[in-house]
């Protein structure tokens, strides 16, 4: 095999191993599971940062703003980000290094929550009512 041939081959293979971006909506305060799982060795990953590392079916939270927020489950391989804010929306990536090798993107949208409407009764008879349901 030439040079040429197996460079083309080793882009061709780490583009394939390299899924399809999913993209993932949550409130703030709430939590979102990330849907692959890590089920051996590997990283979670913000942009190109760091997060947290599973290591010998152990997890290590590398970056603080995560600490006691990042959950990982050791028998499904999921990761839980809890207590969500606007800020932890972007991009995220589980790098498998152990097993079977990928790495999946998920692009987060943590979104306010909306206030419950406020209700109220504008007419009443024996045929019905009328009311008017506002939201700010």
């Amino acid at each position: 095999m030439k040079l040429q041939e197996m460079v083309v081959f080793t882009v061709m293979l780490v583009a394939a191993s390299e899924g399809q971006k999913t993209f993932l909506k949550a409130v703030v305060g709430g939590n979102v599971t990330l849907p692959d799982p890590l089920p051996e060795d590997g990283f979670l990953l913000r942009e190109s940062t760091n997060l947290a590392q599973v290591l010998e079916t152990k997890l290590r939270i590398i970056r603080e703003p995560y600490k006691n927020r990042i959950l990982w489950d050791q028998s499904s391989g999921l990761f839980t980000i809890t207590d969500l804010q606007r800020s932890d929306s972007g991009l995220y990536k589980i790098d498998s290094v152990k097993g079977k090798v990928f790495v999946v993107s998920y692009n987060l949208t943590v979104f306010d929550s909306v206030a419950p409407p406020a209700v109220q009764r504008l007419n009443s008879s024996s045929d019905g009512c009328w009311l008017l349901c506002s939201v700010n």
